[in-house]
């Protein structure tokens, strides 16, 4: 039986409380209905995405972790700090909000994403490569409708914190939504 997989950056509780106030500001930004408009994704699944891995097999999950507690001691990550809340993809019709990572934030973690990814197309762990800039955020809100937005807003976040693991995460479909389960943990250097 396969598991539906991704590793992911998880947030400690005061960054995700930081966050969301951001968003109560941002939803009050004048001429957005953003209730109306989109489906907001639960607090408690909040998190950054390094690499979506798709259907794996207890087989490729047991390397799949060995990849990451070998990449993760590799790293030393320094304080991320989010920048804002934004519409995204950024420079294309708005489909999701997203809590954006600030540009030196995203660097390591897109620099960290690519030995992680190259290691494990190395051990043989099959899963669809993204070939575009990654951009660390947290999806917040997916657009349920179509049409123009009249405004854009963007709003500042305060919000730094320093990952202390990789995770590997279990996403379970269900009809009201996605639910997200830990399934390991690997310590980045301390």
């Amino acid at each position: 039986m396969e598991r539906r997989v991704f590793i992911a950056i998880n947030l400690p509780e005061e960054v995700l409380d930081a966050i969301e106030d951001s968003l109560r500001r941002f939803e009050d930004r004048g001429g957005v209905r953003l209730r109306e408009e989109f489906r907001f994704v639960p607090k408690e699944n909040w998190h950054i995405t390094l690499s979506f891995l798709g259907g794996q097999a207890e087989d490729a999950i047991v390397k799949i972790i060995a990849a990451m507690q070998e990449i993760a001691s590799l790293f030393r990550l320094e304080p991320l700090s989010f920048k804002n809340i934004c519409f995204g993809p950024l420079n294309r019709p708005p489909r999701m909000v997203w809590a954006v990572l600030d540009t030196p934030g995203s660097a390591v973690l897109a620099r960290m994403k690519t030995a992680l990814e190259d290691q494990l197309e190395a051990i043989g762990v099959r899963f669809r490569r993204e070939h575009r800039d990654f951009l660390g955020h947290i999806t917040l809100a997916r657009r349920s409708v179509g049409g123009h937005l009249r405004t854009r807003p963007e709003e500042r976040i305060r919000a730094i914190f320093t990952p202390k693991t990789i995770d590997l995460m279990e996403s379970e479909l269900r009809r009201t939504g996605a639910e997200y389960h830990l399934l390991q943990s690997a310590p980045f250097l301390l």
